[in-house]
Order: structure tokens, then sequence, then C-alpha cells
């Protein structure tokens, strides 16, 4: 899945298409349903893109993240435990398996200086804004 946010595409959009389905490139609608798709937030403020993903149960070292281009791409794998010899399962609601989520920022981004921490469960990657596009203030001279 790939999200795109720029100046063509607007952040609301985005936001839309997330929660409507509609940003899915590749996958159909059957295997966009069983496909392992973690919770995403998408958050923008002046000086940055804030990316939060629901993770629960997923070991940190499963996880890929990657900025090539102007895309940046999340990776990762969840594995259940198997059941012991003669065990039977009578309710069986967790998943896991493998996802990638990807989304598109514009020119405006800074791949050098984008964080990522995961805690408690919950990746969040901070990507920062360039300097040149943070608005910033104008001191007014007065004059005398």
């Amino acid at each position: 899945m790939a999200y795109r946010l720029s100046t063509s595409y607007p952040f609301e959009a985005l936001v839309r298409d997330l929660f409507e389905g509609n940003a899915c490139e590749t996958a159909a609608p059957a295997a966009r349903a069983s496909a392992l798709r973690p919770p995403v937030d998408l958050i923008e403020s002046d000086t940055a893109y804030l990316i939060r993903v629901e993770l629960p149960g997923f070991d940190p070292a499963t996880l890929d993240l990657a900025f090539k281009g102007h895309t940046l791409t999340l990776k990762g794998d969840k594995t259940l435990p198997d059941l012991d010899e003669g065990a039977k399962a009578h309710v069986s609601e967790r998943r896991g398996g493998e996802f990638e989520r990807s989304f598109r920022f514009p020119l405006s981004v800074d791949p050098e200086a984008i964080e990522a921490r995961f805690e408690h469960g919950v990746l969040t990657v901070k990507v920062t804004k360039r300097p040149e596009v943070q608005p910033h203030k104008i001191a007014i001279e007065v004059a005398e």
C-alpha cells in the first residue's frame, strides 16, 4: 500500500483514503480483507509528519523501515506460537503474517532527519520537513 503526501495529494485526501481503503495500489479487495494491516495514524504539523503504527505482539527485530526516493516503507513479520502437540484451538482470533506499508512524501522532507521509536507495541516515525519549508518568524523592524 502506498500513501502519497504531497501538494498534489492533499493531506485530507490521504486520510480519507486511509480510512476508506482506497489507497491500496496493488491488492485485490479479497487480498486486502485477509492481509495483515496494522492501524496507522498520520499527523502533519508545521515541522514534521508523524506516523504511528500499532504493532502489538511484533518483535521490533522483525521490522524493516527504509526511505528510498521519496517513499518510506515499513515491512514486518509477526509469528504466532505453534500449538503444543495434541492441543486444540477453540478460538483463534489473533493474526500473524507479513505486511508492507508505504508512504510517499513531497520533496520538502529531510531523509537524514527521520527518527523511529518502538514503545509499548507502537512504532512512531517522525519525518522532519526541511528547514526552508518550515514556518519561521520574521522580525519587523520599527522605524524611528
